[in-house]
C-alpha cells in the first residue's frame, strides 16, 4: 500500500542534486495521491549549492531551486524558513 507520510529531516543536503532529484521520483511512486511529505535542509547561501564550511553536504538547496525540483511532482507546496540556516517544505496533491 502506499505511504501516507514521509519525512526527509536534515537529509537531501547530503545528497548530490541529481540523487535528490531520482529520490523524489522513488517518493512520487510510492506515496499515496494525497500523501504528504516534509523536508527540512539548509538553506544554500551560495549559487553552487555547495557550502565550504561543511564537507559532509553534498549539495545544499535555494528554496526556489528545491521548490521547482519538487514541483514536477507535487502539486501544493509550502516553504516554511526555520532560523536564518534551515528551510521546512510540505509537500501535498501528487501530480
Amino acid at each position: 500500500p502506499p505511504f501516507n507520510f514521509c519525512t526527509m529531516i536534515e537529509f537531501i543536503e547530503h545528497l548530490p542534486a541529481e540523487s535528490a532529484e531520482r529520490l523524489f521520483d522513488k517518493l512520487a511512486m510510492v506515496m499515496s495521491p494525497d500523501g504528504l511529505l516534509v523536508i527540512t535542509t539548509p538553506i544554500s547561501r551560495t549559487t553552487t549549492g555547495l557550502n565550504p564550511e561543511n564537507r559532509f553536504h553534498a549539495h545544499e538547496w535555494q528554496p526556489g531551486e528545491l521548490k521547482g525540483a519538487l514541483s514536477a511532482r507535487w502539486n501544493d507546496i509550502s516553504i516554511f524558513e526555520i532560523g536564518q540556516f534551515s528551510m521546512a517544505v510540505v509537500c501535498k496533491g501528487l501530480i
